[in-house]
């Protein structure tokens, strides 16, 4: 699975505004830096909880076939 295809995933789990995702071949993980919304948490309706932000990344990744 190309990254760009797991960044425009991730980009549609609420709070997520811009990702990058990282991997090096010699690797079995990737890393993904996730920024906050450029206009601030107001625009999006609060800064949401660090655990469900987390749960919903891997409900996400999990949906495409993706191991978390």
């Amino acid at each position: 699975m190309s990254l760009g295809k797991v960044e425009s995933n991730l980009k549609q789990v609420p709070g997520i505004m811009a990702c990058c995702v990282f991997v090096q071949s010699d690797k079995t993980f990737c890393v993904a830096i996730i920024s906050q919304p450029e206009k601030g948490w107001a625009s999006v309706g609060g800064r949401p909880e660090e655990k469900v932000l987390v749960q919903a990344i891997a409900s996400k990744l999990k949906s495409l076939g993706l191991q978390v």
